[in-house]
């Protein structure tokens, strides 16, 4: 797969692994020299426009080792409006053995003219135990106080935005029913308050999510 893709929806490990899939493709992996990973830097809450130059001149160099480079943006709802408005052309006339990956939780994260340029990949949200995936909320329920413990050793290790996403989702879902059961409001609740913690203060990743999955009802 070449040219310009956006990948959407799901949760930063589906998205991940997505990406990976894409790589794949084309003989690439991310910890090749041909491949240029755009993170949001530490001390920064964005990424600007010159790691976007960065990317662009990247691109316009020929492959050091393989047929096909890539660059892999795995936040870029992150972008600037600068840097998406610097990334319009490379999206829209990339060269022939360029490959340029966007990875973000919505379409709506991206202007549309950076959507409008891209070939479109959604993915579907899961949640992840013991290395299986499930998008059932009610799972998790089903499961002992010692498999939930296991489950939320195991989530925590996921970047923070991550785990947001996860619990996002789990809003979604128990939403879809609130008519059915008082519980639901009260998972509601809980699941809310934790994603704000893990939003607004350093709280204790792994602590966070112990708190929360032994209180669901």
């Amino acid at each position: 797969m070449q040219g310009a893709v956006l990948v959407y929806g799901g949760n930063t490990v589906d998205r991940d692994r997505k990406t990976a899939t894409i790589l794949s493709s084309i003989k690439l992996a991310l910890d090749n020299t041909d491949v240029m990973v755009i993170n949001v830097p530490e001390s920064k809450k964005s990424i600007g426009i010159d790691q976007i130059r960065d990317a662009i001149s990247f691109l316009n160099k020929k492959p050091y080792s393989e047929a096909y480079k890539a660059v892999v943006i795995p936040k870029a709802e992150k972008l600037t409006i600068e840097a998406q408005n610097s990334l319009l052309k490379l999206l829209e006339e990339p060269p022939l053995y360029a490959t340029i990956i966007l990875s973000s939780k919505t379409q709506d994260s991206l202007l549309p003219t950076v959507v409008s340029r891209c070939q479109k990949i959604a993915v579907e949200q899961n949640y992840i135990y013991k290395g299986e995936t499930s998008s059932q909320f009610a799972d998790l329920q089903k499961m002992d106080y010692g498999q939930r413990l296991s489950w939320a050793e195991e989530a925590s290790k996921q970047e923070r935005d991550g785990i947001i996403e996860i619990l996002e989702s789990w809003v979604l879902e128990e939403r879809k029913d609130l008519y059915k059961s008082a519980d639901k409001s009260a998972n509601i609740k809980n699941i809310l308050k934790i994603k704000l913690d893990l939003e607004n203060t350093n709280v204790n990743q792994r602590l966070a999510l112990e708190y929360l999955v032994l209180s669901i009802i």
